[in-house]
């Protein structure tokens, strides 16, 4: 593991504002030596000497405005504080420019298995890669690398948006920094009634002891990576993940949304759908009329409770739900394709809105998965660290501008990639989606066997680029087979 040295110590701790952490902000305290690093790479198609020179100015007021940007864990570890300030020095110690990095693929993949001490450092810093002369990569990129305490998919984006408008826009008034939110799992549990409440705690000793028996005797429908290690809390080992990235055409993203808008579709359910189609070819299981994997989808929480004084909260704003209809089985030669993306849709909706599968899922992790119960050194041994065979991440499009006036000088937003790492614990891969440029930008986290992946990933990616192909009456075995008849 690697350790960075881009430390910003807090000089007016005095004044900070203490926050509890909940849910999957628990998760990811859950030991030193290892953290959850979600980094968002964005290509630009130019950038002059100047604009590059005033980034770690329009860094330093894209941190003081949102206040989890400025948070350090606290002791107790349970909680973090939001620092009043930062000065400008100690971001410029967050930002560092590259001349001689031709592949920021390996470069992201290194750096997001990165050790930070979470109590002394600010929770994201930033990598700007300039062109190498002669090289593959005629792009400037700007990587951000957040703590996943601090950020999720779409915060990135939120963050790398409010950079280039100011370096479009540089002012010198002061920020007006937003106010600080309680975490995702506070503001969800102020909506229950009193009846909810007390249903949760009823729900939680009954059901708790049958999911965790059951998690843990999970059996993953992919290989796992042969290093990987059994999740012990008495003897928590950090374990390395990989990542790739890929990127699809103007032409199949159109096409996808074409076929979906025809049948009041978003591209969530044959996304879905292509995943567990993925999954099945990669397990040479596409004729299995009882296919079963457990996979989990994401869900934005700003969308569900909108903060009109906060649009787009910096933070962990993300709960996840698991799509029990997979597991349950799939008859892949008989199962119509868009019949099974309609039902897939539906289900994530539900699970995505069901008190029973939040409040498990959300109160498991926040009593059980951190940093105070690990040292205690007691709960379950999951195999292999293993959870769930697949979780898909932040789908999502690019709502911000992908074109800015910087230094006198149109500037482009070609690609944008996102992964995120999970050290201790999780799923056997994550995916990542967003749409920008007219295309779809992939990328996956992994622990999978190497050979797996490879054929996983580039069969997910030929698949949703097909969409648009897929007819009424073709299965999804069917479906699969002719996309993916020379993989």
């Amino acid at each position: 593991m690697m350790q960075t040295n881009t430390k910003s110590k807090s000089k007016s701790l005095s004044t900070a504002t203490e926050v509890p952490l909940g849910g999957l902000e628990r998760l990811f305290t859950i030991s030193e030596n290892g953290n959850h690093i979600i980094a968002h790479s964005m290509a630009l198609d130019s950038l002059s000497p100047s604009a590059v020179d005033d980034i770690p100015r329009a860094f330093h007021r894209v941190v003081q405005r949102h206040p989890r940007m400025r948070s350090l864990q606290n002791d107790p570890p349970l909680t973090i504080r939001i620092q009043p300030d930062v000065t400008l020095s100690e971001i410029r110690d967050l930002v560092t420019v590259y001349n001689d990095i031709d592949n920021w693929q390996s470069h992201i993949e290194q750096w997001f298995n990165v050790v930070r001490d979470r109590s002394k450092e600010l929770p994201c810093f930033l990598h700007v890669l300039l062109p190498v002369h002669g090289g593959s990569d005629r792009y400037t990129r700007l990587i951000l690398y957040s703590d996943h305490i601090a950020s999720d998919g779409l915060s990135g984006l939120i963050v790398l948006n409010d950079l280039l408008c100011e370096l479009a826009n540089p002012a010198n008034t002061p920020v007006q920094p937003y106010h600080i939110l309680p975490s995702v799992t506070a503001r969800f549990r102020s909506t229950f009634s009193n009846f909810q409440r007390v249903l949760e705690r009823i729900l939680f000793v009954i059901v708790r002891p049958i999911a965790v028996y059951v998690v843990s005797h999970e059996k993953p429908t992919l290989a796992l990576d042969p290093t990987s290690v059994d999740f012990d809390p008495r003897n928590l080992t950090c374990q390395g993940q990989y990542a790739m990235f890929g990127t699809g055409t103007e032409k199949g993203l159109s096409a996808a949304l074409s076929a979906c808008r025809s049948r009041s579709l978003t591209l969530m359910g044959p996304i879905i759908a292509c995943a567990a189609l993925a999954a099945a070819h990669s397990s040479f299981q596409l004729t299995n009329r009882h296919f079963s994997m457990s996979l989990e989808v994401d869900y934005d929480f700003r969308r569900r409770f909108p903060e009109k004084s906060y649009p787009n909260p910096v933070g962990m704003n993300s709960l996840i739900a698991a799509l029990s209809f997979i597991k349950s089985g799939v008859d892949l030669p008989k199962t119509k394709f868009w019949a099974f993306a309609k039902k897939a849709k539906k289900h994530a909706d539900g699970a995505l809105r069901s008190f029973l599968d939040q409040r498990i899922n959300m109160l498991y992790i926040h009593k059980h998965l951190n940093c105070v119960e690990m040292q205690k050194g007691k709960g379950p041994v999951f195999p292999k660290a293993f959870t769930a065979d697949l979780s898909i991440s932040n789908l999502t499009g690019y709502t911000f501008p992908e074109t800015h006036l910087i230094a006198e000088q149109e500037v482009a937003i070609k690609h944008l990639h996102f992964v995120n790492s999970f050290p201790f614990i999780g799923n056997s891969a994550i995916l990542f989606l967003v749409g920008v440029a007219g295309k779809i930008h992939y990328g996956i986290a992994h622990r999978l066997e190497k050979e797996t992946a490879k054929k996983f990933f580039d069969s997910f990616m030929r698949l949703v680029e097909a969409i648009g192909t897929a007819r009424d009456d073709e299965t999804l075995s069917q479906f699969a087979a002719r996309i993916l008849e020379d993989v």
